[in-house]
């Protein structure tokens, strides 16, 4: 049955209406597999299903798990003991591995020490809890926060947080030396695209990847560079 002729307040209702009787049908069913099994108003072809149940005014929906345990439950009704242990045990694996992990870099060199990702997930190390796990989502959901991921994919590595003063020093002086490598290739050219001189000057190995090479070269302390064009596709670099 469709939506008719409602319009987007109303079908979004009326969306929340018809989860909350399929969830009248079972204890609790996968988000993927919920957003599946009811129809999707044509008026909300890309609002996440989360936020509509979040925005439920009558508050009928609990979502519990994470990543693809994801789930949803009537409020009200308990999350199902099967899953409670499943989701807790996986917990758990996650934690023994970032652990494993942990205790690794610190014995092969503490916070200067580098692991690249696909070999933890090869088993030259140790294996991840699940293949079917994302390896950044582990080490990113880490509660004690003990790991950065630097790098660029497929390149991507992992190490050890370190102090917050230590970190900035460590990062400025990477930034500089891309700079100046950046400022020496420039040296010979009139101007080359941005999306071209991030391939050609790669950035530094332990660079976090948060740094992006458009905040690199805007905010230089020297302004040895200038960027033209409207917009990230089409910009130019160019030595001031």
């Amino acid at each position: 049955v469709g939506y008719g002729q409602l319009n987007m307040e109303q079908q979004e209702n009326e969306w929340r209406n018809r989860l909350d009787r399929k969830l009248g049908q079972k204890p609790h069913v996968l988000l993927s597999t919920l957003g599946l099994q009811v129809q999707r108003p044509p008026l909300l072809p890309s609002v996440p299903l989360m936020d509509v149940l979040a925005r439920d005014p009558l508050k009928r929906f609990v979502v519990f798990g994470d990543g693809p345990s994801m789930a949803v439950r009537r409020t009200g009704t308990e999350a199902p003991a099967a899953f409670v242990s499943k989701y807790q045990a996986r917990q758990e694996a996650e934690e023994s591995f970032r652990a494993r992990l942990a205790e690794h870099l610190n014995s092969t060199g503490g916070k200067s020490a580098l692991l690249r990702l696909t070999e933890i997930g090869s088993g030259q190390h140790f294996e991840r809890p699940s293949m079917k796990m994302n390896m950044k989502l582990i080490l990113q959901n880490d509660p004690k926060q003990r790991f950065e991921l630097v790098g660029e994919a497929p390149r991507h590595c992992v190490r050890l947080r370190k102090p917050e003063k230590e970190e900035e020093a460590v990062r400025e002086e990477l930034e500089e030396e891309w700079r100046h490598r950046l400022d020496l290739y420039l040296a010979h050219r009139p101007r080359e695209p941005l999306l071209t001189l991030q391939h050609k000057i790669r950035r530094p190995d332990l660079l976090s990847a948060r740094v992006t090479l458009k905040h690199l070269l805007q905010f230089d302390p020297l302004q040895r560079f200038e960027l033209t064009g409207q917009n990230n596709q089409t910009l130019n670099v160019r030595k001031r």
